[in-house]
């Protein structure tokens, strides 16, 4: 991995600078077992919060404000969600949408819960003064419980669960996974439904595939959400380029920013040929509904938005990416995603670069963003290696698929943050704290 890290420092200029010896990462000290193979659970379980998981506490249907939490992509059709609550331990309690089919041929959006992510609730702190439906000014803003780098306090959770504990206070947490830059309205992502089409969908004739049904249907849920997250990273991607464009950036990120838009395109339909493939029928992405709220183009924003999801997130998914594509055993898609790796590395570079620029441009609120941003994330990283090690559900005749259990993909995240992601944000703030002899046009 300090290949990839030195790549980055090469693309924000800091190695001509000195900074060669930036790359070097020692372990954490004390590694817990989770560390080396400990992975996060999926779908709002009752894991992702640290606890065992317990019985259930209540399955109720719902399909008003409760489907607001699960997915903004189908808020305007309102679909229908199972819901189910699960005991956390320690007074909290998980609670799990699943969208139901809206219409003939449409399957739900993959809920972004299991990128991984979920919802969890308790009690409210003191005793409500307002009505049952407001009153959140009695929930900590900052959660009792993280359970990833991103917990916040979800109001339209809250709001939903109220209707069955009025007392209710639920915080809505994520991880970034692989599968391109996401698209969020606030804090939730933005994800297309899939329906049947043949146009996004790149056939493959992959020779080594299982055919027991369920590891069949398991990868093609997997493939289903990696193109569901391609596919709206298309939008994240043209939606950043206008940033850019907004903040006056240089043309070389404009292009490089377009340029990352059309590589979504192909990995979209890369990731739709295999869940085609897997479900035996066309797939394709439905109507996306865009954020309607107004784009942010303040460069302490933007900075923010790109450490999160470039430096961060797209750092770790070309490393996760990459790992599958070492581990499938059909050559064809084993080539198929050493390409993506490519293109996810090169979109790494674009982020790094665009907060070099930034932080060249404008200096020192844009330093306290990536100082306030790397401080979050080493002590979100020591959180999460000192939780116990959690259980895989990939099937066993699934692997060799390029895709990555959950134990692996928190393993190889872990390794890519100590050993590229935090490296270079320290390169940057020492860049921060002397002169900036950054030239304009390389950054």
């Amino acid at each position: 991995m300090r290949a990839s890290c030195r790549r980055y420092l090469i693309a924000m200029g800091l190695v001509p600078l000195g900074v060669t010896g930036a790359c070097r990462a020692e372990p954490p000290p004390s590694a817990s077992p989770a560390a080396a193979g400990g992975e996060p659970a999926s779908r709002g379980t009752a894991e992702a919060s640290g606890a065992p998981r317990s019985h259930a506490v209540a399955t109720a249907r719902d399909a008003g404000a409760a489907g607001e939490a699960t997915s903004p992509a189908s808020a305007s059709s309102a679909p229908q969600v199972d819901i189910e609550r699960r005991d956390a331990g320690d007074g909290a309690w998980t609670v799990e949408r699943i969208p139901r089919s809206a219409g003939s041929g449409d399957r739900p959006a993959p809920p972004h819960a299991s990128c991984p992510s979920g919802t969890y609730c308790v009690e409210a702190p003191s005793a409500l003064s307002g009505p049952a439906a407001a009153g959140f000014h009695d929930c900590a803003d900052t959660p009792p419980r993280r359970v990833a780098a991103d917990t916040r306090f979800d109001a339209h959770a809250t709001r939903a669960e109220r209707e069955v504990t009025p007392t209710a206070c639920c915080y809505s947490w994520h991880e970034p996974c692989p599968g391109g830059r996401p698209l969020r309205q606030g804090d939730a992502l933005v994800l297309s439904s899939a329906v049947q089409r043949r146009d996004w969908s790149q056939r493959w004739p992959v020779t080594a595939e299982p055919s027991e049904p369920h590891a069949r249907a398991w990868l093609r849920d997997h493939w289903l959400e990696q193109a569901s997250f391609e596919h709206a990273s298309i939008a994240s991607f043209s939606r950043f380029c206008s940033q850019l464009l907004a903040l006056g950036a240089p043309s070389a990120l404009v292009h490089a920013a377009l340029t990352a838009a059309s590589d979504e395109i192909r990995h979209a339909q890369l990731c739709y040929g295999l869940a085609s493939r897997y479900a035996e029928e066309p797939l394709g992405p439905g109507p996306l509904a865009l954020p309607v709220e107004s784009l942010d183009v303040t460069p302490t924003q933007v900075a923010l938005e790109t450490l999160r999801d470039g430096c961060l997130g797209e750092s770790v998914a070309a490393e996760l990416v990459r790992r599958g594509a070492e581990g499938a055993l059909d050559p064809e898609l084993s080539r198929a995603f050493h390409a993506v790796a490519d293109d996810e590395q090169r979109h790494a570079e674009l982020a790094w670069r665009t907060v070099a620029w930034l932080l060249r441009a404008h200096g020192a609120p844009v330093r306290e963003v990536i100082a306030a941003f790397r401080s979050e994330l080493e002590q979100e990283l020591a959180a999460v290696e000192a939780e116990s090690p959690r259980v895989t559900h990939q099937p066993e005749a699934a692997a060799g698929q390029g895709a990555l259990s959950w134990r692996a993909q928190r393993a190889h995240r872990g390794a890519a943050v100590r050993e590229i992601v935090l490296p270079c944000l320290d390169a940057l703030l020492g860049l921060g704290r002397g002169p900036l002899a950054l030239d304009q046009q390389q950054a």
